[in-house]
């Protein structure tokens, strides 16, 4: 018997089938091929449909008795559906500027406070609310035409089974959700010029939907006993696939962006959080919540540096048949590299967000090595997280051990100044992506091969290595930490006038 968990991302999809012993089976990944018209701050829902489809098909193949399968995907970016379930949108990305004029409206009609009552986050533009109805502004025939609004996992969930439902911790990330009642807020959906009708069922985490449909079945070679089941949000997906199940750990998810997240019983000073950006989102179980610090840019700034500073190396190892960043790494000098980046190529992230934040490179000389700022960049984004992990430790959320997920689990190099800069251990799994796991595990509990995650997580999560911070760089990251402090200050007046 098999199970298998799919993670829907920003710029790929990856579908991951395992046995009912959690031992791996197969895998297929596929990166989705957007028109140039869709930019880099929209999606094409029929690409990652089709991308599903797809990863499933090469997954599963040679699996005849796949029994379930558990979507997670990316927060905020929504499609909005006809009555026939064509797409009438591009999904926005959660960094694209717009949204402020809609969300300000939100806000003077509803008032500030009340909407962070409800919602128990900050008023955003970055949330699914205020970018659609900022597509609404732009073509009112939006509200006639549409039928459903499905972020990306209800999306795939509803296109596979039929059965439009949503989890609450992707819920949560649309800005209409009510965390009191854990149940959709008409007071802000008629606000925004939406209502219920349009929307999932929310539902909590790893609930099932239905069985597969059969032309889909049939498409894709699959039985058609295929049980659908509502993962989560990526990130609580990435604490619940690296066994961040009990308080004092978290998981570091190391992707496109960065984030750490981790959970505490009850509402543990939810003002501060909610002052600093910081979401509350309900966790597993009954008055558990998880939460996120993050930083907008992670490895995708390491695919900058090898795009824009090391286009002619990185072009000469992909032609002797090397990994890039491998081999990148394996040219790093141990310890501090003697520069320090603000890694905010798209902003600054939680705690303290500001959107008008930008990159900076300090410390440069001619004697500079370009390596040397391929490691700053990967020291800058832990800096940054320090930062988060050391305001989550003054109100009494204390981290203590770390788990990786996501392709920054693959660098040795990146894992070792974490456990320096952090001054904890990092440990990685067996199974490096976190969000298929856990959508795994969800599926084989919600098909009633295990009665619950702490079961699951005895079979299906195995550590693979740990990385514990040295003492002598520890001491050397600490002292370059401090400056680190001192940067963001003293340019936040600039950033402002940019």
């Amino acid at each position: 018997m098999a199970v298998a968990g799919i993670d829907v991302g920003t710029t790929g999809c990856k579908c991951t089938v395992y046995s009912d012993r959690g031992d791996f089976i197969n895998e297929a990944y596929v990166e989705y091929d957007f028109p140039p018209e869709a930019g880099d701050r929209e999606l094409d829902a029929l690409v990652i449909w089709q991308g599903v489809k797809q990863v499933m098909k090469e997954a599963a193949r040679g699996t005849e008795d796949l029994k379930a399968v558990g979507i997670a995907s990316m927060g905020e970016a929504a499609v909005l559906l006809d009555e026939a379930d064509r797409p009438l949108n591009r999904p926005i990305l959660y960094f694209d500027p717009r949204g402020q004029e809609q969300i300000d409206r939100l806000i003077a009609k509803i008032g500030e406070q009340k909407l962070k009552d409800i919602t128990r986050m900050n008023p955003s533009k970055i949330y699914t609310l205020p970018k659609i109805m900022w597509l609404m502004d732009q073509d009112p025939s939006l509200s006639g035409r549409a039928k459903r609004l499905l972020l990306m996992q209800d999306y795939i969930v509803y296109m596979l089974s039929g059965i439009a439902q949503i989890d609450y911790t992707l819920a949560s990330r649309t800005y209409a959700f009510d965390m009191n009642t854990l149940d959709w807020n008409d007071e802000i959906l008629q606000a925004a010029g939406l209502s219920r009708g349009m929307m999932g069922k929310t539902v909590p985490t790893g609930t099932a939907a239905g069985m597969i449909r059969r032309e889909i079945a049939q498409e894709l070679n699959l039985p058609e006993d295929v049980l659908i089941v509502s993962g989560a949000h990526d990130q609580p997906a990435a604490m619940i696939g690296t066994g961040v199940l009990r308080p004092g750990m978290g998981a570091d998810s190391t992707g496109t962006n960065e984030c750490i997240s981790t959970f505490f019983e009850g509402r543990k000073h939810p003002d501060y959080m909610e002052q600093r950006e910081l979401a509350v989102v309900p966790f597993l179980w009954p008055d558990t919540y998880m939460t996120s610090i993050f930083c907008f840019t992670g490895g995708g700034m390491l695919k900058w540096y090898r795009d824009n500073l090391a286009k002619y190396e990185a072009e000469l190892i992909r032609r002797e048949g090397g990994n890039v960043f491998e081999r990148l790494d394996e040219m790093t000098e141990d310890g501090p590299s003697g520069l320090l980046v603000l890694p905010y190529f798209l902003g600054k992230g939680s705690p303290g967000m500001n959107p008008d934040a930008r990159g900076a490179i300090v410390g440069l000389t001619p004697e500079t090595k370009s390596i040397a700022i391929y490691k700053a960049l990967m020291e800058g984004v832990t800096y940054e997280l320090r930062t988060g992990l050391e305001f989550w430790r003054e109100r009494g959320i204390d981290i203590k051990e770390l788990r990786a997920t996501g392709g920054g689990a693959f660098s040795s190099v990146w894992l070792q100044i974490k456990a320096d800069i952090y001054g904890m251990p990092v440990s990685t799994l067996k199974v490096s992506q976190g969000g298929n796991l856990a959508c795994g595990m969800l599926a084989a509990i919600a098909r009633g091969l295990y009665k619950n995650v702490e079961e699951a997580e005895k079979v299906f999560i195995q550590v693979d290595k740990t990385y514990y911070p040295r003492l002598k760089m520890q001491k050397r990251y600490d002292e370059w930490y401090e400056k680190y402090k001192l940067i963001y200050p003293g340019m936040e007046k600039l950033f402002t006038a940019w």
